[in-house]
Order: C-alpha cells, then structure tokens, then sequence
C-alpha cells in the first residue's frame, strides 16, 4: 500500500481523530425502519457494527473514484435515457417501413421492364443473378424466399419468370427439378 494510502486510511492515522467522538459524529437518517434493520443484518453478517459498516461502504465508493451520482440524478437520467430509446425506436421502425416500402416500389420497376413485350435489352436483377451464380442450384421457394418476393403481386412473379425465361433462353441457366441451375 502506497504511503498516500496509509495517510488516507482514516481509522489507522490519529491526525484525523478528534478529541471527542461527538466531532466525528454522523446522523444518518434511512426511509424507514425495515432499511435500517436490513443494514444492521449486513453489517452483522461482515462482522462489523453498523457504524463501521457504512463507513466502509460510503469509504468504499470514494476509494473507486467514479464520478458520484446522487439516486435522484441517476433516475433522472435512466428515465431520459429510456425515453430518448423509445424515440429512436420509433425512428427506426419507420425507417425500416420506409425501406421495404422503397424495395418494393424498386422490385415492381424493375419488373415492369420485363413485362413489356418489347425486344432490345433488358437489366437483369443483379440479385437473381448473383443467387443462382452463387448457390449453382436452387428452388423456387428459395428464390422467393432470397429476394423476398410477393407472392400476390402477380406482375412481379410474371417478372421474375420472365427474367428466368429469358436466363434460360441464353443458356445461362436449365431448369431442374424444382428449380434451376446455373450454367458454367
């Protein structure tokens, strides 16, 4: 123990006793008498009288040198703490809606050009191309399930379709059974 320590240590240093016990004094006052019961069991159960029980509690504490909060403060932070959680809650679940929301309207755009009749080029769905590339061979389940397809919205089934119509007719992909695989 470092020599600071030692002089800290006040019930070993006599330069911080006083002449009476009466200067040395604390009132203490709890919420009620259960609380003072239960901290008389504490202090029983270290083998402590209750004096030097909460001396060594409250001795304890500013031995950690952590920035002392007073209960009602901390509370008071916990309750705008948890308000401001509530808040950014919110703020996400909207932004996830807004997302789905926004990947839909993609998925129906994009599948709108595979609706139309028309020959000439057509942007493939980056992400149907790299599922059947990567998984070499899959289901159409997995493909709904992957791209996380509406199963009622028909345009966008035919769309997908189509794209796979169309993968297959370049020779990129052949179907098996229950689905299709890549072609290398």
């Amino acid at each position: 123990m470092s020599e600071e320590k030692k002089n800290k240590d006040y019930r070993k240093n006599p330069k911080y006793k006083s002449s009476t016990i009466k200067e040395r004094t604390v009132y203490v006052y709890l919420p009620s008498q259960e609380m003072v019961n239960e901290w008389r069991e504490f202090a029983k159960k270290s083998g402590m009288s209750l004096s030097k029980f909460i001396f060594e509690c409250v001795q304890n504490i500013i031995n950690q040198e952590t920035d002392f909060k007073p209960r009602k403060e901390l509370l008071k932070e916990l309750k705008e703490l948890r308000e401001e959680n509530m808040e950014l809650k919110k703020k996400i679940k909207m932004l996830d809606a807004l997302v789905e929301k926004q990947e839909k309207e993609i998925m129906e755009l994009m599948s709108k050009q595979f609706l139309d009749e028309q020959e000439g080029f057509r942007k493939y769905e980056k992400e149907l191309v790299e599922l059947l590339k990567n998984r070499k061979r899959i289901s159409h389940d997995d493909i709904i399930t992957y791209l996380n397809l509406d199963l009622s919205n028909q345009e966008l089934m035919k769309a997908i379709n189509r794209q796979l119509e169309n993968l297959y007719r370049y020779g990129l992909i052949e179907p098996v059974k229950g689905g299709w695989r890549w072609v290398e």
